[in-house]
């Protein structure tokens, strides 16, 4: 619910007013009612914001994850496509291709312990560096349509890995921002309802210690009259919208946002 639209409780006549001070409760009335609406009216509004941009932002984390996939397929693809021609050589070339490979295995070597990381992928590089400079030595291989048709589609894979890895920066360079602003609204959203509530309590504490309040005309006045002198609340759904906050926060754990951020390749 937005905006509400309500009917001011009208002042009764002078004399009766100053007399009970039922003016001044009806003033009292008017004015924070009126104020309790504006800041409700702010919550319903921020909190159907926070809602559309979590939905965004969980569109851009399964976007993020498919990506990554994506990108662990082609570089499965990739591994293949090196072992095949790996095959082609040790096939075609098979004694000199063995004294390369042995040649080359002390420079991998040394070249994995210069790094805290290595993985799979990083093997995989090596051993493709290794058979190109060997086959560089043989220009014959290259125009071989056998040989041909891998490198052909080494590079295909290799584009394509280039390209999902930019859409997956991308992607990540997006959600990281929309996650950041998310937590700001939702902490904005919160300073909200907890304005609301310090102007519910102190609007109820005036109205209780008014004078109307405590005169006689009031303990004997109908339950209409009573309750046209107290803040409404049966409009507003605050335990609601804090709820629905706290359930976006949730779902959006540190834990899950490390996850999607480390997805580094």
């Amino acid at each position: 619910m937005g905006h509400l639209e309500r009917t001011k409780v009208k002042e009764k006549n002078v004399v009766r007013g100053l007399l009970t001070g039922i003016n001044d409760a009806i003033y009292l009335k008017n004015k924070y009612q009126n104020e309790l609406d504006r800041a409700w009216k702010s919550i319903v509004d921020m909190v159907h914001f926070i809602e559309d941009k979590n939905k965004e932002l969980k569109i851009n984390a399964n976007r993020g994850k498919s990506l990554k996939e994506d990108i662990s397929a082609y570089y499965e693809k990739r591994g293949g496509l090196f072992e095949s021609l790996n095959n082609l050589l040790n096939k075609e070339s098979s004694h000199e291709f063995k004294m390369w490979q042995e040649t080359q295995k002390h420079s991998k070597v040394n070249s994995i312990k210069s790094k805290q990381k290595f993985k799979d992928t990083d093997i995989d590089e090596i051993n493709y560096n290794s058979m190109m400079q060997y086959i560089k030595q043989y220009p014959e291989y290259q125009t071989k349509s056998s040989y041909k048709r891998i490198f052909e589609d080494i590079e295909n894979v290799q584009e394509g890995i280039r390209q999902k890895k930019k859409e997956y920066h991308k992607i990540i360079g997006i959600y990281n921002a929309q996650y950041s602003n998310l937590l700001k609204d939702i902490q904005k959203a919160k300073d909200k309802i907890i304005a609301f509530n310090k102007i519910y309590d102190e609007g109820t504490d005036k109205l209780n210690n008014c004078r109307y309040r405590k005169s006689l005309d009031y303990k004997i006045s109908s339950e209409k009259t009573k309750e046209a002198v107290k803040l409404d609340t049966l409009s507003y759904r605050v335990e609601q919208f804090q709820n629905t906050l706290d359930i976006i926060q949730k779902e959006h754990a540190k834990n899950q946002v490390k996850e999607l951020t480390e997805m580094e390749y």
